[in-house]
């Protein structure tokens, strides 16, 4: 097997202080669409391993620690292993990093939610989510211009040189489309994306239903007026952006390098709080999340991780090495999150005059500044009575101003971050009209 050998490899260069190998096992399905004819389909199977390797030293008299990453192909032998070895220990002998130890094994692991996938047929596993993206293809004269869908089963497992050997499978999806509407102009065409790590039909109905009633919208949006007196209200995964500044700053590593202008036991919501109070976890894994896992990259088995409760900062999370740094418990690694609901329903929400933008060319949330905004595309002017398409303009804000009036829903949706409320509503942000 090729992980034998490479850590046979590893166990003949004497001068190597630590290792760890990730191994990943790929079997992909994917499919091209041009309208609703399969332009191409392909079965990819894959097998990758990444060795880093670690070098202890010192530096003007103070220990320290360099590691370097490489990948080693499963067709390599030993010699040629062990020559990839010694370049990359030659690598990591020039990292003078503060020396930090690997985790060691755990007993414990946080419980994986079923998926309906595995044990599937490949092939009617593609069609099931073919069919429901394109449920609502033809709508109102709006289709799916073309779509490309990838479903991959995974298999992850983690070595390390201190005894730690974890792994798991997830299952991992995503479809990203191009959908089209008439307009007396000429043609609108927007793109949309979605991910996930299970079959649900709704969310993935959703998604292209969702773009395809946008760009019939959009055919028929004016320029986006002066909004500045309205609130913005931010829903989908624009709404899980501004949660992603919590749960960004909430990162050890971020903490460690002065990134963050969080501390443990302090208001993350600033120091008045008139909305809202967050609460955010850090997750491990959520049911349908494709990035869910029982363990960090480090092979750190991770569970749920409360860093903000009630608007206070109650930790950070983060790999070993940096949790050592801050001489924290090893908390791990996380890549997904999920927000406690509101006071208030969307529909209250909605109801208040605002102005909604839901497709942006490219919407941004800064960790380190806490800025955001972004350009465009379609968004909805609501005066409490009638809601109509604009386009045109950008919004943009800043979290230092905003995270303590923030008012969000009590209602949820599974989104690309994780789980959050389905609608923020933002009092104090810029809307720069078109033109």
């Amino acid at each position: 097997m090729m992980m034998d050998r490479i850590r046979r490899a590893l166990g003949r260069n004497a001068e190597m202080a630590d290792w760890r190998i990730v191994e990943s096992r790929r079997r992909g399905w994917e499919r091209y669409y041009i309208g609703r004819a399969v332009e191409c389909a392909r079965e990819v199977e894959t097998t990758e391993y990444r060795v880093t390797v670690y070098a202890d030293g010192t530096r003007d008299g103070q220990a320290v620690r360099g590691d370097s990453i490489f990948r080693a192909h499963p067709t390599m032998d030993l010699s040629e292993l062990e020559a990839a070895i010694g370049r990359a220990l030659f690598t990591a002998s020039c990292v003078a990093n503060k020396p930090y130890d690997l985790p060691l094994p755990a007993s414990t692991r946080a419980a994986m939610p079923v998926c309906s996938f595995e044990g599937g047929d490949p092939s009617g596993l593609v069609e099931r989510v073919r069919a429901e993206l394109y449920r609502e293809d033809g709508a109102g004269g709006a289709t799916v211009n073309s779509l490309e869908l990838f479903l991959s089963r995974v298999e992850t497992r983690i070595v390390n040189s201190r005894g730690v050997d974890a792994s798991w499978v997830s299952w991992k999806g995503f479809s990203e489309y191009v959908v089209n509407a008439p307009s007396p102009s000429g043609e609108v065409e927007l793109y949309g994306s979605v991910k996930f790590g299970d079959f649900d039909a709704g969310k993935l109905s959703r998604a292209v239903g969702s773009r395809l009633a946008q760009a019939r919208d959009r055919s028929r949006a004016e320029p986006t007026p002066d909004a500045r007196s309205l609130p913005i209200l931010f829903s989908e995964d624009n709404a899980g952006a501004l949660f992603g500044y919590f749960f960004a700053n909430c990162s050890a590593q971020r903490a460690y390098q002065k990134l963050t202008p969080f501390k443990p036991g302090a208001s993350a919501q600033g120091e008045t709080v008139t909305g809202d109070r967050v609460t955010l976890h850090a997750e491990a894994a959520l049911r349908g999340h494709p990035d869910s896992s029982p363990f960090d990259d480090d092979g750190v088995p991770i569970d749920r991780f409360t860093c903000v409760e009630d608007g206070v900062v109650g930790g950070f999370f983060g790999p070993s090495r940096y949790c050592g740094y801050l001489g924290i418990p090893a908390s791990g690694d996380y890549r997904v999150f999920s927000v406690d609901g509101g006071r208030e329903t969307e529909s209250a929400l909605r109801a208040l005059p605002h102005f909604e933008p839901v497709v942006f060319s490219d919407f941004f949330v800064d960790a380190a500044t806490g800025d955001f905004g972004g350009e465009v595309r379609l968004g909805y002017l609501f005066d409490g009575t009638t809601r109509i398409p604009v386009t045109g303009g950008s919004v943009t804000g800043s979290m230092l101003d905003v995270r303590g009036s923030l008012r969000f829903s009590g209602e949820r949706i599974p989104g690309g971050a994780g789980i959050h409320p389905a609608v923020v509503l933002v009092a104090k942000a810029s809307v720069t009209p078109a033109g």
